[in-house]
Formats: C-alpha cells, sequence, structure tokens
C-alpha cells in the first residue's frame, strides 16, 4: 500500500470513529473547547 492510500485509510478511520462529534459540530456548532480547555488548565497546573 503506497503511503499517500495509508494516510487517506488513516483519516477515513479517524472521521468514521469520531463521525457523531463531526456531527454534532455541523448540527449545533459546539465543541468540547470549554471542557478542553479546563483539561489544558490542570495539566499546566500539575505540570510545575
Amino acid at each position: 500500500m503506497s503511503i499517500i492510500l495509508l494516510h487517506i485509510h488513516t483519516i477515513a478511520g479517524t472521521i468514521y470513529k469520531h463521525y457523531e462529534e463531526f456531527l454534532n459540530f455541523f448540527n449545533n456548532r459546539s465543541t468540547n473547547a470549554s471542557a478542553e480547555s479546563g483539561s489544558s488548565q490542570k495539566v499546566v497546573e500539575f505540570s510545575f
């Protein structure tokens, strides 16, 4: 399998695995950015 097909296969697998989250964004224009932001702040606090 060529490297380009491998990349396409990886992208297709990611879309297939997370398609409900993708659809949620397009239907509701909402993401989990606030949750991710809170998680990243906690990681920074504990890393020092």
